[in-house]
């Protein structure tokens, strides 16, 4: 769990994102697969321990105990694939802050012989079309740089 709060609160916009509180704007109660903005307001608070810079070292545990009730395989003191929890905090956060409220029905996107840019490109816009979160451009891969396609 270390490694990863460290690395995700290295991140500078994604870490002035919550900092800023910039995020409560996002929270988004009505999803069903959200904590209900539980998981970013802990994860938001933890980053503020972190950066207040009265502390030398910080216990996550008021996150840890809100990570734990929506995801109970992180709990034990056990070590865990940093991968799983990166992928469900990632998850989750987006989840919480999706900005889109009413998800519209999509289809597949299919190559159908056309060039991978432009279907990559579908995809994407496909992908936005149901799943907006703030920091999602920061995570993403440069195939959803609009200037990459052909």
């Amino acid at each position: 769990m270390n490694s990863i709060l460290q690395c995700l609160s290295n991140c500078p916009h994604f870490t002035t994102f919550f900092l800023t509180d910039n995020y409560l704007a996002d929270i988004n109660r009505a999803n069903a697969l959200s904590t209900g903005g539980r998981l970013a307001t802990e994860f938001s608070g933890l980053l503020r321990q972190l950066w207040s810079g009265q502390y030398a070292a910080v216990s996550p545990s008021a996150f840890r105990k809100a990570l734990i009730k929506f995801a109970p395989q992180f709990s034990g003191f056990a070590q865990h694939d940093s991968q799983e929890l990166l992928a469900f905090l990632l998850d989750g956060l987006h989840e919480d802050l999706n900005r889109v409220r009413e998800k519209a029905y999509t289809n597949k996107i299919e190559a159908d012989g056309r060039p991978d840019a432009v279907v990559a490109k579908l995809a994407w816009e496909t992908h936005l079309a149901a799943q907006s979160f703030h920091c999602c451009r920061h995570f993403s891969s440069s195939t959803s740089d609009p200037k990459s396609f052909a």
